[in-house]
């Protein structure tokens, strides 16, 4: 079981528009705090209590205007409304509420109708945790200096560049996909944009995620995407689950 008040969240995340973009479509947020901008970077620490923890990635499409609204919207949206969606149909529940707020609000002007996002996610509780994703950004647990991909990628067989799922757009909700965890060690974990993940090879984002100072890992991350080109914007969050047990 985690141990509720002694176990610790770290979370070192960061964004950037990348080489190519003039907008920055992704968001990142953890606790109460969201990046959304040409380039930012975040570093904090959480105790797990009473109420949930929520680190998030979103990829916003639909175009700059559209696909910004709709990530922030899902973003902000996700971490005020977390502690609601600690278990499984809670979660589905919330996604399905958030898609629906991209959906009207994007459809009052023109130029964001239709934005739609990805997102993908951890929320952490004092009884164990969810990895969370509906899109093609990705959730990756590190084991043994090798990276698990907890996500799946819901991307047309046809088109990898085409989603199948993703929240707000002219469809209905989409389900995302899940994977309970209950941790009595301590682990890391990466969530990231396809930004960072379809321009470095993936022994590269191993190495890099497994360097010891967070800080460090994401920096390390950022820059090797942005030396490879970064045609996309690039979003990333490495998030240190530090166990503690009274015994």
């Amino acid at each position: 079981m985690i141990n509720g008040y002694d176990s610790i969240i770290r979370v070192w995340a960061a964004t950037d528009v990348g080489k190519v973009r003039e907008e920055n479509e992704d968001c990142v947020g953890a606790g109460d705090q969201i990046l959304q901008s040409s380039s930012g970077r975040f570093d904090l620490r959480f105790s797990i209590g009473d109420e949930a923890i929520a680190v998030v990635v979103a990829d916003g499409v639909g175009g700059s205007r559209g696909g910004k609204v709709a990530s922030g919207l899902a973003v902000s949206g996700f971490l005020s409304r977390c502690i609601y969606g600690a278990d499984v149909p809670s979660l589905v529940s919330v996604l399905g509420e958030i898609s629906e707020r991209i959906r009207l609000a994007c459809a009052q002007d023109s130029a964001t109708r239709g934005g739609s996002t990805t997102l993908a996610g951890l929320v952490f509780t004092r009884s164990g945790g969810i990895a969370f994703n509906v899109g093609d950004s990705r959730i990756y647990l590190l084991i043994e200096n090798e990276l698990i991909t907890l996500s799946r990628d819901h991307v047309s067989t046809a088109d990898p560049r085409m989603l199948t799922k993703f929240l707000g757009g002219s469809g209905s909700a989409a389900m995302p996909h899940v994977h309970q965890f209950n941790f009595e060690k301590s682990v890391r974990f990466l969530i990231c944009s396809d930004g960072l993940y379809s321009v470095l090879p993936h022994a590269a984002l191993v190495q890099m995620t497994s360097l010891l100072n967070g800080e460090v890992a994401v920096n390390s991350l950022m820059d090797a995407a942005l030396t490879a080109g970064a045609p996309d914007n690039v979003s990333l969050a490495v998030c240190d689950y530090l166990y503690a047990s009274h015994t």
